[in-house]
Formats: structure tokens, C-alpha cells, sequence
């Protein structure tokens, strides 16, 4: 049987338009999430907001894109994009991308098939996707697409909660990169071993001065 894939001539003006603010809500909804230290909720978020907001630029670039389970793999997203436009991210943004994409796995951790630990700081979390996704949403393609309608615009005029959008928004106060970075920040630890019958978790503050550019677990957190 022959993949579906959503094209372009499968989208109007407005079903293009409500598919990219839907990503804004899951934006916002991860934001609220991430600064409230549900790291693990909130970045399963963080990654569908993406995935929205990425689909809607390949369809504005005329791609396709899958729309069975395998369409939801940020990866494969983000390399039709760079065959369109090679410097579309940059090297921090698609290096975050990359990261938090596994964290899609954990909506059902115990079903997973393969072996995976996932270590995921909050506020390390919520500096680069604000960062990445302000960016996204207020340039081209997608700044043309209902310029001055969009929900997340209604966000920034203070017509919805302005509050949910600016809250430790480093895109808007890059003076708070190195507070994010280095602060105390609620951190999630999930493990799922097949062969060992492993599947745990761990929530704990910890700090940011501490977690390395990979994510690594610090010993500290084991503790």
C-alpha cells in the first residue's frame, strides 16, 4: 500500500492558516508547561508545535509531507527542508531539533520497543525553543501568512494572555539566556531498557551550571 502524504494542493489559504496556529497553541501550552517545570509534558509539546510549524513550511516550499506515524519524525523534516534551503537553521537550532525529537517517545515510554534514556532540562528547553520558534513564526515563509492575524501575533498585541508569550522569553530578553542556562531547573530522567525490563523515571531540580552542551546525566542527578 502506497504512503499518504499531505501535498500542497491539499491545503487553502485558511486550512494552512489554522494548521500553523495550532502549532501556536501547542507553543504556548508548552511554554506554560516548561516554565512550570513539567519538563517531560512540555517538550512533547514543544515537539508537535514543531512539527506543525515545520510541516506548514514544506507545503509553503511545495512539499509533501507523510502523514502516517513515520511523519511525525522531526529529522526527516528538517532534511527536505535543508534539500529546499541548506541554511535554513542554523547549526544551534537544528542541534536542538535533533535533541528533543526522541522526547516525542515518551507520550507512551512503556510500549517503547527499543532501548532509550531521555534526560531533559526545563528551562535548557524553553531558552531554544523560544529562540527557534519566535524566529520561525516571524519570518519568511511563514511571516506572510496572515501578516498581523496570526494567533501567535494576537499573543504579542495582548488580545490572549501577552503574559503566556513574553514569561522568561529569551527571543524578546536575550538577557535572560545565561539566568535559563545556568539556573536551578526542574529536570526529567526517563530509561526504558527492553532486555533488562527497565522502565524508570526521575523528576528533580538540578542545576543548569551543571548539565553539559549534550544533556550528558551528571552524576549529581543520580544522586
Amino acid at each position: 500500500m502506497a504512503t499518504k502524504k499531505i501535498k500542497p494542493e491539499d491545503f487553502n489559504d485558511f486550512s494552512l492558516f489554522e494548521f500553523m496556529n495550532s502549532g501556536t497553541r501547542d507553543y504556548i501550552a508548552s511554554r506554560v508547561l516548561l516554565i512550570s517545570g513539567l519538563a517531560g509534558q512540555g517538550t512533547v509539546l514543544a515537539v508537535t508545535s514543531l512539527e506543525k510549524t515545520l510541516k506548514t513550511i514544506l507545503i509553503k516550499m511545495g512539499h509533501s509531507f507523510r502523514a502516517d506515524g513515520k511523519g511525525h519524525d522531526l529529522n526527516n523534516i528538517i532534511d527536505k527542508i535543508k534539500s529546499t534551503d541548506p541554511k535554513f537553521f542554523t547549526g544551534e537550532e537544528e542541534a536542538f531539533i535533533r535533541k528533543i525529537n526522541n522526547a516525542y517517545r515518551i507520550r507512551y515510554f512503556i510500549s517503547e520497543e527499543e532501548d532509550i534514556i531521555i534526560f531533559l532540562p526545563s528551562s535548557k528547553i524553553l531558552l531554544r525553543l523560544d529562540k527557534l520558534y519566535c524566529r520561525l513564526i516571524k519570518s519568511e515563509p511563514l511571516l506572510s501568512i496572515s501578516l498581523g492575524g496570526k494567533l501567535f501575533d494576537m499573543y504579542e498585541k495582548g488580545a490572549m494572555p501577552k503574559n503566556q508569550l513574553l514569561d522568561k522569553n529569551v527571543y524578546y530578553d536575550p538577557t535572560l539566556s545565561e539566568t535559563l542556562e545556568n539556573e536551578n531547573q526542574w529536570c526529567d530522567k526517563y530509561e526504558h531498557i527492553k532486555s533488562g525490563k527497565t522502565f524508570s523515571q526521575r523528576f528533580k531540580p538540578f542545576p543548569g551550571s551543571k548539565i553539559n552542551d549534550k544533556w550528558d546525566i551528571h552524576p549529581d542527578y543520580l544522586k
